[in-house]
């Protein structure tokens, strides 16, 4: 990877950038998009052509954002967002008048997905709206078809961050099945996706790396919105893909920056192999830890990890492609928290809300679940740890729908552990205690980590994300002291004999002083001094938490409750 230039943490500030090189004299060579311009080097753009062509797609930007703050929001993509996840990298000779040019919406793509931190709030509020209205105008109602829309779409996807004022839940959604649309009708997907009427003829033949990128990012996209919603879906590792990601790696006109996002594809292929072996996303129930094919698919698929982790070379390593492999290493031992009934609670939000619906396990004790929670404890400590080793530059501009999800998954993982061996009528007890789980220390990591990454106007929402790390310390907190208080109360429901062949799961219910009701019953975790359900009311479908509600998290004040009480 190339070196990386010391960038201030100062709003607005990010160090000196590379200049770029003056345009070379008019000549009459036509002007190419951005899609056939490998690294995008326009240097030897016509400037006669770039002072002629019609600019009125980039004119709403201009009107939202000035010229100097929108040149500085494209150096830090280009010097540093594309340096971690380079999903379309720019050439440094690329100005901000030729992407003007050549690719308006891509741009506006680039200012949405770069500019926390720079802009106000409300500035991005602005630059949002516009971009979501011009890619329903655009794609949506016009229903074009261009690598600039799915580029721009791709960038949007994985930097999103749903404006305050925006009513619509479904943003996020659109936007990927919209992207995996274009690509498909543009032929990135070969053989067994035809391309559309639409399609460049040089695009067809699969000869360009942004096509082969594009369908490659894709299918990062759609995985992790699999690895985030979990519920059913087609997503598949074709041919197409692979031969792809060969051309990533032995294309002489590839990049050097494509290695680096070779690895990241294989590893994220790795979690989709992870999650369809073992049917983490299927409503049929889950792989049974201890069956003979578990056990050797489990074997199997640690062998790919051990595989994908070896063939990283030291150079690339950096704490995001270790992240994505503590978190194939918590998908892959996940199963042993799963009951008959609490398999969608493993999807976001990870909030408290979630932790206790559909009980607990607590199945006999065997060697196989001791491996996998013993296994799970370690990998979610291991992605906690690396996760909040980056940068506050780096993190804020890793991938908001692949990095800080990972952390805010694994912190809720670590949860259900700790309830999985301290619940009363748990069995797991036998196996880890307490203090092996360490909850109360990673939640203190992961704050202190917040605090250190946030920015006082940034509406990243990386930085939302990991705002649910306060709300699990109180719901932590809370946890201990109703079962201190409540031990004497609790009826264990288990008697000698009845040790002997405990229920699969249970559920930990907190119960008014003096009950005698029994804690093992099939209830919920009731509300207690916090508003957990305000998080979930949001839209017109209150109760059903989307994908682009868990990438906006508004405020955390008001009727939603207060973090810091």
């Amino acid at each position: 990877m190339e070196a990386r230039p010391d960038l201030s943490q100062q709003p607005g500030h990010y160090g000196d950038m590379p200049k770029k090189r003056k345009l070379e004299p008019a000549s009459d060579r036509p002007i190419e998009p951005a899609w056939k311009m490998e690294l995008f080097d326009s240097s030897n753009a016509s400037a006669q052509v770039l002072a002629t062509i019609d600019t009125t797609k980039s004119a709403s930007l201009d009107s939202l954002v000035p010229l100097d703050v929108q040149q500085i929001i494209l150096d830090r993509y280009k010097f540093q967002i594309s340096r971690l996840y380079p999903v379309v990298p720019l050439h440094p000779a690329c100005g901000l008048t030729e992407l003007k040019v050549m690719s308006p919406i891509l741009l506006h793509a680039i200012i949405f997905a770069s500019a926390h931190g720079i802009l106000s709030i409300e500035d991005f509020d602005a630059v949002a709206l516009s971009f979501i209205a011009t890619i329903a105008t655009e794609v949506l109602t016009a229903g074009k078809k261009s690598m600039e829309l799915l580029q721009a779409l791709q960038v949007a996807c994985l930097w999103y961050c749903a404006p305050q004022l925006h009513d619509n839940i479904t943003t996020l959604i659109q936007f990927t099945h919209a992207a995996k649309t274009i690509a498909v009708n543009l032929g990135c997907g070969g053989e067994l996706d035809p391309p559309s009427e639409y399609a460049p003829s040089d695009l067809v033949e699969g000869s360009t790396i942004p096509a082969k990128r594009a369908w490659l990012v894709c299918f990062v996209v759609e995985t992790n919105s699999l690895f985030h919603s979990r519920r059913p879906s087609d997503q598949r590792w074709t041919a197409q893909h692979s031969a792809c990601l060969d051309g990533l790696d032995d294309s002489g006109n590839a990049g050097p920056v494509d290695r680096l996002l070779a690895h990241q594809i294989r590893g994220e292929r790795l979690c989709l192999s992870i999650m369809q072996r073992l049917a983490l996303a299927e409503s049929i129930p889950s792989a049974t830890i201890g069956e003979p094919l578990t056990t050797l698919t489990v074997q199997d698929l640690e062998s790919e990890i051990l595989e994908w982790r070896s063939g990283i070379p030291t150079d690339l390593m950096h704490p995001n492609l270790q992240t994505l492999g503590y978190t194939a290493e918590i998908l892959l031992h996940e199963a042993v928290l799963h009951t008959d009934t609490n398999k969608q609670s493993f999807a976001v939000p990870y909030l408290p809300h979630r932790l206790l619906i559909g009980g607990f396990p607590a199945p006999v004790v065997n060697q196989y679940n001791t491996y996998s929670l013993q296994a799970l404890n370690r990998a979610c400590h291991n992605a906690i740890d690396s996760g909040c080793s980056v940068s506050k530059e780096d993190f804020l501009s890793l991938p908001y729908f692949l990095f800080a999800p990972r952390i805010a998954y694994a912190v809720f993982i670590l949860a259900k552990i700790y309830i999985a061996v301290t619940a009363p009528g748990n069995t797991f007890g036998a196996i880890m205690t307490a203090d092996e789980v360490r909850l109360d220390h990673y939640l203190a990591v992961c704050a202190d980590f917040d605090r250190r990454t946030e920015y006082d106007r940034s509406p990243g929402a990386a930085t939302r994300i990991l705002k649910g790390v306060p709300m699990l310390r109180v719901w932590l907190a809370q946890y201990e002291q109703q079962s201190a208080l409540f031990s004497e109360t609790i009826n264990n429901a288990y008697d000698s004999e009845a040790l002997q062949h405990p229920p699969a799961s249970g559920t930990f219910s907190m119960l008014p002083v003096g009950s005698s009701k029994s804690v093992l019953e099939t209830a919920l975790l009731t509300d207690i001094d916090y508003n957990w359900d305000g998080f979930l009311d949001l839209g017109p479908n209150a109760g059903d938490f989307s994908l682009t509600d868990f990438f906006s998290f508004a405020e955390m004040d008001g009727s939603m409750g207060n973090v810091d009480g």
